[in-house]
């Protein structure tokens, strides 16, 4: 059985390959390590602005005008490469100290990498991180420091909640909507899951794969941070068209609502606990996703991998 773990922080989701353990540890390493925060990273378009500004007298209106018609943060393609430059912007007339960016994907989250800078004669305040094109980013804005931390106000994409922020995929977010072409959609029924264990009830959303048979030996992932993965993400739409293209075989999928996230998820050796020894079993047998030989003896799915989940972000 491919009891996959996952959290909301670090999925990847490439359109030219499968949604496999490997793409999970990929996923990993890109907000890991594929995250640059060297100053010398510059914005294209903000040296455009800088180089008009002698000349056009409006160019930081009409650049603000650009902006709040495509939304903030910029992103930029860097030709030849899988990667973007990703500006996160302020905008004030006034000096700020401690303006800062808290993004979940950044490798380490520091005074000096994190501070907005100022744009010489303007009222543009920015930071200039480069991301690989296919990692979410999860985002808060401050101008006064960590302990003040509040949504993009220039970006309308975001997460309710209290894991909550901006939110910017820079390949594009997936559309609403059935499953493209012919690709039968799958269904998610949602229940509910009490832990004797933790003593609380928590919030089951079950992707059940289209032609769902009780009995067959199906693989299952646990997601966690349901809410996202249920709501934003769009996760049982991504599983249609890998399943539907043939990227992936067919799986069940238990996305897990959160109680206390920030206990539950701190390497709290009573919530792996439960997962593994209440919630996964109990999932098997409700949806009877495990099937048996005529001798009575287990069926084995097609996988065995163990996978892993982690508190990052807030």
């Amino acid at each position: 059985m491919l009891h996959l773990i996952i959290n909301a922080t670090a999925l990847l989701r490439s359109d030219n390959s499968s949604f496999r353990v490997k793409d999970y540890l990929k996923a990993l390493i890109l907000v890991g390590s594929a995250c640059v925060t060297h100053a010398q990273l510059s914005s294209p378009r903000l040296e455009k602005l800088g180089e008009a500004l002698a000349r056009d007298p409006r160019a930081v209106a009409d650049f603000w005008s650009e902006i709040r018609s495509k939304g903030t943060p910029l992103v930029e393609e860097v030709n030849g490469t899988e990667d973007v430059l990703v500006t996160f912007l302020l905008r004030s007339d006034a000096r700020i100290d401690n303006a800062i960016v808290f993004a979940s994907v950044l490798p380490e989250n520091s005074p000096e990498r994190q501070r907005l800078v100022r744009l010489s004669g303007t009222d543009v305040w920015f930071r200039t991180y480069k991301f690989h094109r296919d990692v979410p980013i999860l985002y808060e804005l401050s101008r006064d420091g960590p302990q003040m931390l509040q949504r993009d106000p220039m970006n309308p994409r975001f997460i309710d909640g209290p894991m909550g922020g901006s939110v910017v995929m820079p390949r594009g977010t997936p559309q609403p909507g059935a499953a493209s072409g012919n690709r039968a959609a799958g269904k998610v029924e949602e229940v509910t899951f009490h832990s004797k264990l933790l003593s609380n009830d928590r919030k089951l959303a079950m992707y059940l794969p289209s032609g769902f048979r009780p009995g067959h030996p199906y693989s299952l992932v646990v997601v966690l941070d349901e809410d996202v993965f249920n709501g934003p993400v769009r996760l049982p739409m991504i599983l249609d068209d890998l399943i539907g293209s043939r990227k992936l075989h067919q799986v069940v999928v238990a996305m897990v609502g959160n109680v206390n996230r920030e206990r539950e998820l701190s390497c709290n050796a009573e919530f792996s606990q439960m997962l593994a020894e209440e919630l996964v079993p109990w999932v098997k047998d409700r949806f009877k996703i495990e099937s048996r030989a005529r001798n009575g003896s287990r069926v084995k799915p097609r996988r065995t991998r163990r996978g892993m989940c982690r508190l990052s972000g807030k």
